[in-house]
């Protein structure tokens, strides 16, 4: 039998809606291996990986929270709402708690370590790619910005911008689109109300709490006072 799919949904925290998470099971004996991809990734990335793998684990991947099949606009995107989301996923099918291995890369890293840590009772093992314990540079909200918007931005009708289904307003050719989870992401990230309009490459915080606040926004999620 080849990968199944399911959808799985996880509910949010105080009025927050429930967040709806595609998941990819593909099967195999043993161990179970659980696969986290990175920002702007989609479990598919994992597809060659899984197929070597299951003949020694059980190997599970999902699109993490605003990503691919995934719920696109979630109203939370804090480091915790996707560290629940890997326990809901652990719940969800069965994996065994204390023999589970972890395997993130860049984003999917972060959260595989936060799980552990939040709950050492289910992780035997972590497998971190491009991801560590440190936290990030106070430059890495503007490299990440930067390489998203050398990204190209086609426009359906040229001189117009066009509109979502839902009336959004996109950018114009050469300019990059900010989704309202991308907006609260690049925010927890650095510690500032950034918006879009700003025009300006966002950067992480200045003056008394300086880079602490935006390295701790961005393991944690924002905080009241942040």
């Amino acid at each position: 039998m080849g990968p199944s799919t399911a959808t799985i949904e996880v509910a949010g925290e105080r009025d927050d809606p429930p967040v709806r998470l595609f998941c990819t099971d593909s099967g195999g004996d043993g161990p179970p291996l659980l696969l986290l991809h990175g920002l702007a990734g989609h479990c598919g990335e994992w597809d060659a990986l899984a197929a070597r793998f299951t003949a020694t684990h059980r190997v599970v991947a999902f699109d993490a929270r605003g990503s691919g099949a995934s719920t696109r606009r979630p109203g939370d995107v804090s480091r915790a709402a996707h560290v629940r989301d890997v326990r809901a996923v652990v719940d969800r099918f069965g994996l065994d708690a204390g023999r589970l291995t972890l395997v993130g890369q860049s984003m999917g890293g972060v959260t595989a370590l936060l799980t552990a840590a939040a709950h050492p009772e289910l992780v035997r093992a972590l497998v971190l790619i491009e991801a560590g314990p440190d936290g990030p540079s106070p430059s890495l909200p503007g490299t990440i910005g930067a390489w998203l918007d050398s990204w190209p931005v086609r426009s359906p009708t040229p001189g117009r911008r066009p509109r979502s289904s839902a009336g959004e307003r996109r950018a114009a050719p050469g300019r990059r689109v900010w989704s309202p989870a991308q907006v609260a992401c690049t925010r927890a990230s650095t510690g500032t109300s950034w918006s879009p309009r700003s025009r300006r490459t966002p950067t992480a915080t200045t003056g008394t709490r300086g880079t602490r606040c935006a390295a701790r926004c961005w393991w944690y999620g924002p905080a009241r006072g942040c």
